[in-house]
């Protein structure tokens, strides 16, 4: 019986609730750390590293305490309901930093506050991302449910793309209180809709192993033999630095290359609404093609993308070549961002098969890990690269600067997916071999 129009989508806004933090996160964090409040590039690039140190540790830990939840709602459903609170706070808090405080305090809030945001992340997205395998146990379903779930990470997008006009709108020129409010609504609206995924999703296969209470070696030795999840894993990670690289670094490339920092809501809403349209086509291309062939030629074409950011920029230098770019890129993003999940409960059943132990919150927890580390990744290698060519936007940016922000635009993505696609090459799950392990598993 498959799951019904109504409970996918209320699956589906619990991403659209994580993706307005997320992606807020990802797109305006790092800018507001260093032109709103100027902390050092290098220095912010650092805080990130700290906070994926901590999530090495609770990421697991997080992981085999879901496995051991057991409530009248669910494993999972239960930290969506309390765990949504923690996370709208989190998140608002990030952007309060005040303005009279010293450059020690003003890191050490930053970094006190990001860290909070990433345990409180955590807390919420692993069971979220776990709950897909306990809504349905057929392959089909479960990328039915993922599409939909990708769909409204999109739709979030369309929130994001107007943070910068409600920062406009509630500051009236002061940036600083501006975010405030602007991230608080946001931040609002994210706990109310994780709500709505609480109310309206069921779990229905809820699979217990004959070693449900493996411990967390024997978990981890478990991941230790499933090739197909431990490729996938650094697959999605590298695939997703490059992401988060293209999608924080286009605001200083508008702002500072194009110098047109008007376009950067309408370039997140064009991204937005492009990759929402590719949701549409995602399930037909991999039903067709398979899943490892479409997320090969996902991950190719959207590196390959940026290099025609950097050509038209230093050639005609065009508003509108741009966003067809954008809007292209925003088509293979809807790919290179589902596969992973679609790919991922594929590979859970592979780990049952092979070693007997079905430790969802596990591996879940490992690939929200990557998750986070492709975050923190893009903002080490983002920092490094601003310092290296001497960004400093309190003491003017440079043509130097404009050249880093136009390298780390086109050239740094490509070589991830490059990086990324060779990898791909070494996951040995095929759809057949999967439609066997699912039937001997059955038996």
């Amino acid at each position: 019986m498959g799951i019904s129009i109504k409970e996918k989508v209320g699956y589906g806004v619990g991403d659209l609730a994580c993706n307005i933090i997320f992606q807020t996160v990802m797109a305006y964090l790092m800018f507001y750390y260093t032109d709103i409040v100027f902390i050092d590039a290098a220095t912010v690039g650092v805080i990130f590293l700290v906070a994926r140190i901590i999530d090495a540790v609770s990421d697991p830990v997080m992981g085999m305490i879901v496995d051991r939840t057991n409530t009248k709602y669910g494993r999972f459903k239960p930290y969506l309901l309390f765990g949504s609170v923690i996370l709208g706070i989190s998140a608002f808090a990030c952007f309060t930093i005040p303005a009279d405080m010293t450059m020690n305090g003003k890191i050490a809030y930053a970094a006190i506050t990001y860290i909070m945001l990433s345990l409180a992340y955590t807390l919420v997205n692993i069971p979220y991302s776990a709950l897909t395998s306990a809504m349905s146990n057929d392959p089909e379903e479960r990328t039915k449910i993922t599409a939909v779930r990708v769909m409204f990470a999109v739709i979030s997008g369309l929130v994001v793309a107007q943070i910068g006009g409600l920062v406009e709108f509630f500051g009236e020129g002061d940036k600083l209180l501006g975010y405030r409010y602007a991230i608080g609504f946001a931040a609002l609206l994210s706990t109310v809709l994780l709500w709505v995924t609480f109310a309206t999703t069921k779990e229905r296969h809820v699979v217990v192993s004959e070693k449900a209470n493996h411990t967390v070696k024997e978990g981890l030795a478990a991941i230790a033999q499933n090739r197909p999840l431990i490729v996938l894993s650094i697959v999605f990670l590298l695939i997703l630095t490059a992401g988060f690289i293209s999608f924080s670094v286009n605001i200083y490339f508008l702002e500072h290359a194009m110098k047109r920092p008007d376009l950067i809501g309408a370039s997140i809403m064009v991204g937005t609404v492009t990759t929402f349209l590719g949701t549409f086509i995602v399930p037909h291309t991999t039903k067709r093609f398979g899943k490892k062939p479409t997320a090969m030629a996902a991950i190719m074409v959207y590196g390959f993308i940026h290099l025609l950011f950097v050509a038209n920029f230093y050639t005609i230098n065009s508003v509108e070549v741009y966003f067809v770019i954008i809007a292209i890129k925003g088509i293979v993003n809807a790919y290179t961002w589902a596969m992973g999940w679609a790919m991922l409960p594929d590979t859970i059943e592979y780990g049952e098969y092979k070693t007997g132990i079905r430790a969802e919150g596990l591996v879940y927890s490992s690939f929200s890990f990557c998750q986070k580390l492709g975050m923190a990744l893009s903002g080490i290698v983002t920092g490094l690269v601003l310092g290296w060519f001497g960004y400093a936007p309190e003491a003017g940016i440079t043509q130097e600067a404009i050249t880093g922000v136009v390298v780390l635009f086109g050239y740094i993505p490509l070589a991830f997916c490059i990086a990324a696609g060779l990898i791909l090459k070494l996951y040995n799950l095929s759809e057949t071999d999967h439609l066997q392990i699912r039937e001997t598993l059955s038996c």
